[in-house]
């Protein structure tokens, strides 16, 4: 009995560590916009590596889906940015989360909450920007 608990808890572990865990963001702002930036759940593609960016607004609903190599991102230290190119529906140029966490930091503090920003960005970089309330979770769980 206590040979096949072992065995059991070193096959859970293995499948576990396997199939990894992925982090994302769920963003709010007061006026109705919505962002969620799902990270990759398999390891060999890299946890922290954007998977889909879904922005939508309460008035229209979804405005623009991204995917992988679609969006790009930028670590400065004390923030994480994810930056995609816009569409007809959103009218700008490109659209960037900016979300106030450190990653490799913040993690280890269980970090549940950080602000963002949501900008919509012209040609020139100058656009919009939003206050948002962003969750951190943890795909998985």
């Amino acid at each position: 009995m206590k040979k096949n608990l072992i065995v059991l808890s070193l096959t859970l572990s293995a499948f576990l560590t396997a199939s990894g865990f992925a982090s994302g963001f769920r963003c709010f702002s007061a006026n109705g916009y919505k962002v969620k930036l799902y990270n990759h759940v398999d390891p060999s593609e890299g946890t922290r590596n954007p998977a889909t960016f879904v922005l939508s607004s309460a008035e229209q609903g979804t405005l623009v889906v991204r995917h992988d190599s679609e969006i790009s991102k930028e670590n400065f230290g004390n923030r994480v940015e994810y930056t995609i190119v816009g569409n007809a529906e959103t009218k700008t140029d490109s659209v960037t989360l900016r979300v106030y966490f450190r990653e490799g930091i913040d993690e280890k503090f269980e970090m549940k909450k950080a602000a963002g920003t949501l900008l919509f960005n012209d040609a020139e970089g100058m656009g919009q920007a939003h206050d948002l309330l962003c969750t951190r979770y943890l795909k998985g769980k």
